[in-house]
């Protein structure tokens, strides 16, 4: 039976090896701008290369280096998703599998601390199970959301919207919020975790237009006020586009996605992309054909801990660079690319652990004519 490598002291923070047998509002100019992918579905494994052997990825590589757990090899792999990865020894054909974007050592240190629901949940008892789930917010919440599509929507097309795709406005129709323990417990800790490294060092902070962009509007205003984002460690709501059921599917599972294959990010690396404008994640959302949510489309709205971020305004960025700043040398948690600032267009967030981002409220939404908002 082939074997797989025992934990490496020369695995990089967040890919630790183990040891088996054999049994992841405002208006613009028009600008075109680089891709950003949107991730596809979840696969709970990822396939890898050795660096020269055929790789799936695309340009730009990104590769880690990782000791065979069997011959001790040093091997340096393509890096294609996050989560559990597999490649093959080119030396001994072991199967090695290790992990990536996970928290690395800091998981040993998670379940010491105490964790706390929002004041605005209904589900306080962190002990309760799942939770209740998906709520139903009410008119006050669904203003807010409102404001925050309509004051961060921009008039600027992208290559990912498609040649003939419009900029449309969004009329919300329903919003929920997500109250999953599990997933709640997981993010809260890392955000812990994180607020506990930024009091012993000092990270450049940052804002969001999610916040800047509403401090007029008193719906959005009094949300973001009650929700208490941790600015310490760049703590901001972020939007992601979907599709309605997949939506519930993010808010079940949180991001369990394998970032390998023709839809990878490849501006910045392999990571969960998130926007501050809402037409940037419309470019992502898709509408279900059928069921009940028929000719709607879905954006997450998500808390996401940024921690010591990453800034790029290049337009070719070194993303071998990013991503080791933050997988191998752990000096950073996330990458900012300002694509406003050199295109013209938007910024993006990536983090690269999907513990670092909560999917807390669904938005479901039409598209509408501009001159209809």
């Amino acid at each position: 039976p082939k074997s797989k490598p025992s934990t490496s002291p020369t695995a990089p923070p967040f890919a630790h090896a183990h040891r088996h047998f054999p049994a992841m509002g405002c208006n613009g100019s028009m600008q075109e701008a680089e891709p950003y992918q949107a991730p596809p579905a979840y696969n709970p494994q990822v396939r890898l290369a050795p660096v020269g052997a055929a790789s799936p990825t695309q340009a730009p590589q990104i590769t880690i280096q990782i000791a065979c757990g069997n011959c001790r090899t040093q091997v340096t792999v393509a890096l294609t998703g996050l989560g559990l990865c597999q490649y093959e020894c080119p030396t001994c054909n072991a199967t090695n599998e290790f992990r990536i974007g996970d928290g690395g050592k800091d998981l040993t240190q998670m379940d010491e601390i105490e964790v706390v629901a929002p004041s605005y949940w209904e589900t306080q008892n962190m002990q309760s199970g799942a939770g209740r789930g998906l709520v139903p917010e009410g008119r006050q919440v669904i203003n807010a959301m409102q404001q925050l599509l309509d004051q961060t929507w921009k008039n600027q097309w992208t290559r990912d919207r498609g040649k003939d795709g419009k900029v449309l406005k969004f009329e919300v129709v329903m919003v929920q919020r997500n109250e999953n323990v599990k997933v709640w417990t997981q993010y809260y800790r890392t955000r812990e975790l994180l607020a506990q490294k930024a009091a012993q060092e000092e990270w450049a902070t940052y804002t969001s237009k999610t916040e800047t962009e509403v401090q007029d509007c008193p719906e959005a205003k009094a949300f973001l006020d009650k929700a208490n984002l941790n600015k310490d460690v760049n703590e901001f709501y972020l939007f992601h586009g979907t599709r309605p059921t997949a939506a519930r599917a993010i808010c079940d599972n949180d991001f369990l996605i394998n970032m390998a294959g023709t839809n990878a990010g490849t501006l910045y690396g392999p990571g969960i992309y998130l926007a501050e404008a809402s037409s940037k994640s419309d470019e992502y959302s898709g509408e279900d054909t059928t069921g009940i949510f028929q000719g709607l489309y879905a954006m997450l709205v998500c808390r996401v801990t940024c921690g010591n971020i990453n800034y790029t305004d290049e337009v070719a960025p070194d993303v071998q660079g990013l991503v080791d700043s933050i997988l191998k040398v752990g000096s950073h948690h996330a990458v900012l690319g300002d694509r406003e600032k050199c295109r013209g267009t938007y910024k993006e967030f990536i983090v690269f652990n999907e513990k670092q981002a909560y999917p807390e409220y669904v938005i479901l939404y039409r598209r509408v004519p501009v001159d209809s908002r």
